[in-house]
């Protein structure tokens, strides 16, 4: 769940048409097709929505997946998604072919279900990260079913697990021992939902730290969502100090 379609299809396709190429034009015809498809990478864009609740860690993610402080231009300030009354724009400085967009919250009295798909163009984005706290709210149900209709692919961020490490520290508690039992809890509360209880798009983690949590699946995830050309930019970005080749 979570994936529009796999990318696999599409990797088996380019390769048989590179086989095709070969056998009936010879290798300077593959070699032009590589050329070109290396220039394909370099033009594409990738939007990504960033949705969910306040205070769940979405400005927070921004600022590191782009590599931003305070004081940076196009820093993202916590809170912000309070206020916004339209699709906020970040461009990733190293290349701005890539943008994350911070949408205003669902089921509000500016932006109410019934019309929040429209409104939000929801048709336009790549690829959906939707941020929860403790609990996922019937909001973020309402959105998962219409990314499912809308065949969007998407995952659910559960984030600030650095939060729930330091607390259980000081309760005498390991770390080992925290993360499954929050899995745990999430698995329970998503049992009986159509759409998430087999879920492979349902990650833990600490939006300022990228050695806690499910960085290295996340990023499989997008990998696997996510057309071949497109994945290959960001990678190139800001995925290569995290990225982990996937089965």
């Amino acid at each position: 769940m979570g994936k529009a379609e796999s990318k696999e299809l599409t990797k088996d396709d380019e390769y048989a048409e590179l086989r095709v190429i070969a056998e009936k034009q010879g290798p300077s015809a593959v070699s032009k097709y590589l050329q070109e498809h290396i220039s394909q990478c370099k033009k594409e864009k990738v939007a990504f929505a960033i949705t969910g609740r306040t205070a769940t860690g979405k400005s927070t993610f921004i600022n590191k997946m782009n590599n931003v402080n305070p004081g940076d231009i196009g820093f993202a300030k916590s809170g912000s998604g309070n206020t916004t009354k339209k699709p906020t724009a970040y461009l990733n400085p190293q290349n701005k072919r890539i943008v994350f967009y911070d949408l205003p919250g669902v089921g509000t009295m500016e932006f109410p279900k019934a019309t929040y798909a429209e409104e939000m163009e929801l048709e336009r984005y790549d690829y959906f990260f939707i941020f929860f706290d403790k609990v996922i709210s019937e909001d973020d149900y309402f959105l998962v079913c219409k990314l499912v209709e809308l065949k969007k692919s998407f995952c659910l961020m559960r984030s600030k697990i650095d939060e729930d490490l330091r607390n259980a520290e000081d309760d005498g508690k390991r770390e080992e021992e925290v993360i499954p039992v929050i899995r745990e809890q999430i698995t329970e509360q998503i049992s009986r939902d159509k759409h998430l209880m087999y879920s492979d798009a349902i990650f833990l983690i600490s939006s300022r730290r990228k050695d806690k949590g499910d960085w290295s699946q996340l990023l499989c995830h997008v990998e696997n969502c996510l057309p071949p050309t497109k994945f290959e930019s960001l990678l190139k970005t800001f995925f290569t100090n995290t990225y982990r080749i996937c089965n």
